[in-house]
């Protein structure tokens, strides 16, 4: 009992107030009312209702961290996902550009659906089919996907205004279509780099094209389908310094990618580095599983690189070990017969000969002739008719040169201009050639519009006329060319066209059912002492062989 009254119980009442309060677990007076003891004595006095409250706080917690474990789970499994099909994508646009076109489209199949890439997906599915001579079902696809987002509707738009333009059905209509399509996708495009990439795409000229890709490369200096565009103008554009540089930036930025070294490799052996274009010919092979075409490309360019180099005997080892894994392939057989012309074993070189090396020889005689060497082993000159052709061209070449300089190892049906300060020819193949101007004053060559042949100067100077097939030429399949012609993938006939001579603009002008003939008596590859010289049939039929085989 408490000492002091007034902290015991002033009546039994109270007393008894207090004892029926402890037995229904309710606070009693005589302790102090703190939070913990009312919250203990609230607990007892609610057991199960606390119980069920706690059980289903339990149950609310566990199933909010199921969801927010399961959340997470779904965010990574979606960014994996996205991660996932954006690589998937990449390797299809790296296999589109390296022309792979059923690798890609293989590869774009399962991710056309995507929700992370899928619009993507069938932007580039509809640009395989366009390259791949379909623009049918390109248009189709394309027409899907003009109300998608700007950056995806632009890009249609843009492929679309390319699959109108290189149309060969109702001309006018198929222009001013184009005409929309190009006004559209420059609404809608943002200045990116992969927006100024698409416009190098569709755009006309290549001057154009160029100014395009330099916008690209400024906002990106690595965005890899722009910089391969850009390499594979310069080289389709003979400028290989230009090329070379672009290629080591395609090196940097894809160490692992034998396509950077098989452009440098070009690029240095079209400017005589033979050592050097040897090294980036041999990393290309090691570097990875190439396609067949390419694999042949690099094999012959090895070749021409040691012949250069005059070591014939591993020209012979290379071109029998090439053989043995391309046996159709004429080029190295070729290579064996002029390694064994350097040797001086006549009569192995006459054992490899045939009539489908006539051209090649040719070419080969003027090519080393040029560049200060002997086709054959000095002071060993090879007789017989296997090499009729080749002393034949050794005696042109001899007579021309003493009465001129070869300006241009790749061109034929050349015009000059009224001024008679430019020269305005063809350069490639049938099938896929480019129309370029080699400038006097500079003494460089310009591209300006692939594809078109046979140009022809207007009275003033101040446009060219030529024959054009409405067909998209890959610049790296154009400028390649050296042993095969290439033949349209598109129907109908060749169309004039008509452009300003500095490349700033061209315009159809009428659609010829047949192919314009143009006269073949000017000179083929560019002799020039002040003015174009006419020349024999002989003559041209030396550098029109030579033009082609290039």
């Amino acid at each position: 009992m408490e000492k002091g009254p007034e902290r015991r119980y002033a009546t039994a009442h109270a007393f008894a107030e207090d004892i029926c309060h402890h037995l229904h677990h309710e606070p009693v007076t005589a302790r102090s009312p703190t939070t913990v003891y009312r919250l203990r004595k609230f607990v007892r006095r609610n057991r199960m209702q606390v119980i069920a409250a706690v059980v289903a706080i339990a149950l609310l917690c566990c199933v909010a961290a199921l969801a927010v474990t399961y959340f997470r789970a779904s965010q990574q499994a979606r960014a994996a996902a996205a991660l996932r099909d954006r690589d998937t994508l990449q390797t299809a646009q790296d296999a589109f550009s390296e022309r792979r076109f059923t690798e890609a489209l293989e590869l774009i199949g399962p991710i056309v659906g995507s929700e992370h890439v899928g619009p993507q997906a069938r932007l580039l599915q509809a640009n395989i089919l366009l390259e791949g001579g379909h623009p049918s079902e390109a248009e189709e696809m394309l027409s899907s996907l003009v109300q998608d987002k700007p950056e995806v509707a632009g890009a249609a738009h843009a492929l679309l205004a390319r699959v109108y333009w290189e149309s060969i059905e109702d001309q006018t209509g198929s222009l001013e279509r184009a005409a929309f399509h190009r006004k559209e996708a420059e609404r809608l495009l943002p200045e990116t780099a992969d927006a100024f990439y698409l416009g190098a795409l569709t755009a006309l000229t290549v001057k154009e094209t160029m100014q395009m890709l330099e916008k690209a490369l400024t906002l990106d200096p690595r965005h890899y389908q722009s910089r391969r565009l850009h390499a594979c103008t310069f080289w389709a554009s003979q400028r290989y310094l230009e090329m070379e540089t672009d290629a080591l930036a395609l090196i940097v930025s894809r160490p692992k990618d034998s396509f950077g070294y098989f452009l440098s490799a070009t690029a240095r052996f079209e400017q005589a580095k033979y050592e050097q274009a040897l090294k980036d010919v041999e990393q290309a092979l090691a570097l990875s599983t190439l396609e067949a075409n390419r694999r042949i490309e690099l094999l012959d360019l090895r070749c021409r690189s040691l012949l250069a180099l005059c070591r014939y005997q591993r020209v012979i080892a290379e071109a029998e070990s090439s053989l043995q894994e391309f046996p159709d392939k004429m080029i190295f057989t070729f290579h064996k017969f002029c390694a064994h012309l350097g040797l001086g074993q006549y009569d192995q070189a006459r054992a490899f000969f045939n009539q489908e090396l006539i051209s090649w020889s040719m070419k080969y005689v003027f090519d080393t002739l040029a560049a200060g060497r002997n086709w054959h082993k000095p002071g060993q000159r090879p007789e017989g008719a296997a090499f009729v052709y080749m002393n034949e061209a050794e005696a042109s070449y001899t007579e021309y040169a003493a009465k001129g300089r070869r300006l241009i190892s790749k061109g034929y049906a050349v015009d000059c201009s009224p001024d008679g300060t430019k020269l305005a020819y063809s350069s490639g193949a049938l099938g896929a050639s480019r129309i370029a101007l080699y400038d006097f004053r500079t003494g460089q060559s310009e591209l300006l519009i692939v594809p078109g042949s046979g140009p022809r100067w207007s009275p003033d100077g101040r446009y060219i006329a030529f024959a054009r097939l409405r067909q998209v030429l890959d610049m790296a399949v154009l400028a390649s060319v050296r042993h095969t012609r290439v033949s349209s993938t598109l129907g109908g006939g060749r169309e004039v066209w008509i452009m300003r001579y500095d490349g700033i603009d061209g315009c159809s002008s009428s659609k010829i059912v047949h192919p314009p003939r143009f006269p073949r008596n000017v000179l083929s590859s560019a002799f020039c002492a002040g003015s174009i010289m006419y020349s024999s049939n002989l003559w041209n039929k030396y550098w029109n062989m030579k033009s082609v085989a290039a």
